[in-house]
C-alpha cells in the first residue's frame, strides 16, 4: 500500500528482456522516479531479463507467472493492495488484462494504454488467434481515458483501427538517452577487428524478425558491395537467424556481413559506423533513428509506417526509400557513403528525442499540468 503520499505508477509491461519496447520504460522511468511526487512499481510476467538489472533501486518489482487467468487473479490483487494511480501498458494482450483489472477495482486505477507499434502492419502478420486480440481490445478500449502513441503514424493507425477518437489520443515519443561515451564490459571481437583494419562500416539493428526486412537489406548490400569494398553489421537476435545466414552465404557475402547477435550500448557500435541504415516493413517509431542521430551517423531508411519519416523530418535529416526495394535501397547507400554530413546538424535533431525532453511530456500528460 502506498503510504508515502506520492503519486503511485505501475508499468504493466510484461518483460524486460531485451527488445524496444522494455528499453523505452528503462529510459524513462529512472528519469521520471526522481520526481519527489512520484513512486514506482514494475509488473512483470517473465523473470529475469536483460534490462532487470538497470530498474532504479527505488523502484519495486513484482512477478507473476503462469496462465493467463493466474495473471489476471495476481494483478487484481495487486492493484487493490497497492492501490497505483495509473497503470500503464505497452502490449495489445497486456491492455486487455490492463483494463480487466482496473475494471475490477472500479476505476480506483486508472488504466492508460501506450501503443508502439503500427496495429494494421502487425495484425496483418499475425495468426488468425491473434486477431481476435484487436476485437476483444476494440470493446475494451471504450474505457480508458488516456492513450499514448509513439508517433503520430501510429496514432493515427490506432485510431483507425480501435474506433478511439483522436482527441483522446497524446502523441509522445520515445524518450533517447544522449549518449555518454560509454563502452561495454565486453565488445564484439569481430566489431573491434573492422574497426581496427578502418573499414567502412555500414551498421543496422533490431530483432532477425520479418518487419525489420534484413533479406532486403542483405539483398540491396550485395549490390553495394560490388561497388564499395564496405562491410554491413547487423545487430541484434532473432527466429531469422538462420535463414539469413543461408542467404549471405548463397550470395557470398559472408567475408563482408556480420550478424553480432544482441549487444549491449548499441550507440558504442553505431558511433564508429559510415552509415546507418534501417530496412523495415514497419515500426512504431524506430528509436535506433535516433540512436544513431545522437552520434553524428546518417541515416537511411525505408519509409515504413510509422516513425522514421517524423523522425527525419520528411528526409531533411536522411534518406527515405520504398519498402523492400532493394535497388533504391542500395543506390540511396551509395549516394550517402560518397557524402559529407554535418553530424551536429544531426545531433541536434536528435535532442528533441531527449529523455529530458519527454520525461515532462509524461508527467504532464498524466497529471494535466
Amino acid at each position: 500500500m502506498n503510504t508515502t503520499g506520492k503519486h503511485k505508477i505501475c508499468f504493466f509491461i510484461g518483460s524486460l528482456e531485451f527488445g524496444g519496447i522494455s528499453r523505452v520504460y528503462m529510459n524513462l522511468i529512472p528519469e521520471l522516479i526522481q520526481r519527489d511526487d512520484i513512486s514506482i512499481d514494475l509488473f512483470l510476467l517473465k523473470e529475469g531479463g536483460e534490462y532487470l538489472k538497470e530498474v532504479p533501486k527505488e523502484a519495486r518489482v513484482f512477478v507473476s507467472t503462469g496462465n493467463p487467468i493466474k495473471r489476471l487473479f495476481a494483478y487484481t490483487a495487486y492493484l487493490w493492495k497497492e492501490k497505483p494511480m495509473f497503470s500503464l501498458s505497452t502490449r495489445q494482450r497486456l491492455d486487455i488484462i490492463n483494463i480487466l483489472c482496473c475494471l475490477l477495482t472500479f476505476l480506483r486505477t486508472k488504466p492508460v494504454i501506450t501503443v508502439h507499434t503500427h496495429l494494421s502492419m502487425e495484425i496483418e502478420s499475425k495468426s488468425n488467434a491473434s486477431k481476435m486480440y484487436p476485437f476483444l481490445s476494440k470493446l475494451m478500449y471504450r474505457i480508458p481515458q488516456k492513450f499514448i502513441a509513439v508517433s503520430q503514424g501510429v496514432k493515427e493507425d490506432f485510431s483507425k483501427r480501435t474506433g478511439v477518437k483522436l482527441e483522446k489520443i497524446q502523441v509522445i515519443y520515445n524518450p533517447i538517452p544522449t549518449y555518454q561515451g560509454t563502452k561495454p564490459v565486453q565488445v564484439h571481437p569481430v566489431f573491434e577487428k573492422l574497426v581496427e583494419e578502418k573499414k567502412q562500416i555500414i551498421i543496422s539493428a533490431g530483432r532477425l524478425t520479418e518487419a525489420k526486412d534484413f533479406s532486403t537489406l542483405i539483398h540491396a548490400f550485395g549490390m553495394v558491395r560490388a561497388k564499395t569494398d564496405a562491410v554491413l553489421v547487423i545487430l541484434g537476435e532473432g527466429h531469422l537467424r538462420a535463414s539469413l545466414e543461408q542467404q549471405i552465404k548463397e550470395l557470398n557475402l559472408e567475408e563482408s556481413i556480420f550478424l553480432m547477435g544482441y549487444v549491449e550500448i548499441p550507440s558504442f557500435y553505431i558511433q564508429f559506423a559510415k552509415l546507418f541504415v534501417l530496412s523495415s516493413k514497419w515500426e512504431g517509431f524506430a528509436a535506433v533513428i535516433v540512436e544513431s542521430l545522437d552520434v553524428g551517423v546518417p541515416v537511411v531508411s525505408t519509409d515504413c509506417p510509422s516513425g522514421p519519416r517524423e523522425i527525419l523530418k520528411d528526409g531533411e535529416y536522411g534518406k527515405l526509400v520504398p519498402v523492400g526495394d532493394s535497388l533504391q535501397l542500395s543506390q540511396a547507400i551509395l549516394s550517402s557513403l560518397q557524402e559529407t554530413v554535418d553530424s551536429n546538424f544531426l545531433k541536434q535533431r536528435a535532442v528533441e528525442f531527449s529523455v529530458k525532453k519527454i520525461e515532462p511530456e509524461y508527467y504532464n500528460y498524466l497529471f494535466q499540468v
